[in-house]
């Protein structure tokens, strides 16, 4: 039972009782049509005086009943969001449905962030930008370096054959310049940089 149903129910109770004191089947109990005593009463009985003032009593009633349920109404109708506010929610609904009078729109793009002064990404109010994934590329990467070694020997000799076995050698200046590449590695693919999450719906009022 809603707020609205109990408050009825209240004052449907309230306007009971009072009928309740006047239980004579002369009088009518009918909140709706507040029929006088019958005619046999006369008119300055104390039971006349009584009933025309609880006829009064039930019509105010009754008005107030009428006025608080439209009260009542208009208060769950009215919606709690001003202009610009987010409402984020599990229901795929518009808002609209509960709130008609007003107009909503999804937002559907990227995460929600903080507007931040003097920060210049952030600083300005319903700002886009970011990316689901990057690509790194070399101006990302760290300062740093690969070692590659290597020598060449200049040497020079002849190995007799004859008499003796035997190797000469002599020691001479030479050698070679050698560029060495290493082997290339990595595919080049983006990568995400997206972090953990939950979804919801988010909507935004915007009349």
């Amino acid at each position: 039972m809603n707020r609205l149903d109990q408050l009825t129910k209240t004052l449907e109770g309230v306007i009971s009782n009072i009928t309740e004191v006047y239980k004579p089947e002369i009088y009518s109990t009918d909140i709706n049509t507040l029929n006088k005593p019958m005619a046999d009463i006369p008119a300055g009985h104390v039971l006349n005086t009584n009933w025309d003032n609880l006829c009064n009593s039930l019509k105010l009633l009754t008005n107030f009943n009428i006025e608080m349920a439209k009260e009542v109404k208009t208060l769950l109708e009215a919606c709690p969001h001003g202009v610009g506010e987010v409402l984020i929610t599990s229901s795929n609904t518009n808002p609209e449905t509960r709130w008609p009078k007003t107009k909503w729109k999804r937002i559907t793009e990227g995460f929600i962030h903080p507007v931040i002064d003097g920060e210049p990404l952030f600083k300005t109010l319903n700002q886009t930008g970011g990316n689901y994934e990057i690509n790194l590329l070399l101006k990302h990467l760290p300062e740093h370096g690969h070692d590659v070694g290597g020598f060449t020997d200049a040497r020079w000799g002849f190995s007799p054959s004859i008499q003796q076995s035997g190797e000469q050698f002599k020691s001479g200046k030479g050698g070679t310049l050698w560029k060495l590449k290493t082997d290339k590695v990595g595919e080049g693919k983006p990568f995400s940089i997206v972090p953990k999450y939950i979804t919801k719906y988010i909507w935004e009022r915007v009349s």
